[in-house]
């Protein structure tokens, strides 16, 4: 998530991005589509169109007004400065990157499976760890490698 001219500030667009990515309605696995967002922020008084919040995730429109940016960050429950101020931008990011893996953890909890695999992996050495977890990705490799047309 790197700027071209600041290799440390990351752009407007990668910031939506990550926002999508990782902000999830409550009680809903999915993310937020464009047009629940836009949706969304009518019902809030902000009046934004699909095409313009797509231009804005894709990098095409880099200066949107104060208020577009307060109402997404209002709508994200992200601080404003998460937009432009790096530091806090990177503090929010950390949030974020909590919250994806609680979600994950979560998911891991919900999967009887995956916990006792879990659970029976505790007791293993570092080594053992590095043992099963290379097994565990050659079976994904295999089973991508088969359902591939």
């Amino acid at each position: 998530m790197e700027n071209a001219e600041n290799p440390n500030r990351s752009s407007l667009a990668q910031r939506l991005e990550e926002l999508f990515d990782t902000v999830r309605p409550a009680g809903r696995d999915e993310p937020y589509t464009m047009q629940e967002v836009v949706d969304g922020l009518r019902e809030r008084g902000t009046d934004m169109s699909r095409a313009y919040l797509g231009q804005l995730r894709a990098g095409k429109k880099t200066n949107p007004t104060l208020h577009h940016l307060q109402a997404l960050a209002d709508w994200f429950e992200v601080p404003l400065a998460y937009f432009f101020d790096d530091e806090k931008g990177r503090e929010t990011r950390a949030e974020l990157q909590r919250l994806r893996q609680l979600r994950e953890l979560r998911d891991l909890l919900d999967n009887p499976g995956a916990t006792m695999l879990a659970v029976n992996a505790r007791a293993l050495d570092p080594e053992g760890l590095l043992e099963v977890n290379e097994f565990v990705h050659r079976i994904l490799r295999s089973r991508r490698t088969h359902e591939q047309p």
